[in-house]
This record gives structure tokens, sequence and C-alpha cells, in this order.
């Protein structure tokens, strides 16, 4: 399933700690947002993968960025 794939990929990830997992569609194609705490408390690493959606996929990154979350 996605969670477990969404483990797999990041345990290969300086920081595995999985803060979120969704799945999407990007440019038509089914694709699964992963979120893995940054280096910083207040920063979130977001990784859009292929391959999670079907059983024992394994997981392909094609787009990562770092977001800052600020208290307002």
């Amino acid at each position: 399933d996605e969670q477990s794939c969404a483990r797999s990929f990041a345990a290969s990830r300086p920081n595995s700690d999985v803060r979120l997992v969704q799945p999407a569609k990007v440019d038509g194609k089914r694709a699964t947002i992963i979120g893995l705490q940054g280096a910083q408390p207040s920063q979130i690493q977001v990784f859009a993968v292929t391959g999670c959606s079907v059983p024992g996929g394994s997981p392909s990154s094609f787009y990562e960025t770092t977001v800052t979350l600020r208290n307002r």
C-alpha cells in the first residue's frame, strides 16, 4: 500500500520521519505526495513519486522541494 511504499522511500533519505502521504494526480498521471521532516523543525521536504499506487511498487521521485512553515 501507499503507506508502506512511503516508508520504503523515506528509509533511503537522511531523515526518514514521514509526515504526509497523499494520493494525487500530476500531469494526468497517478502519483503519491510524500512529506518528510526537513532539517529544521519548521521544514517539510515534499516529494512527488510514482510507483506507490501498485502493490509492491518501487517509488521513484520526479519532483522535490522544501517548504518552511511559519507562525503568523
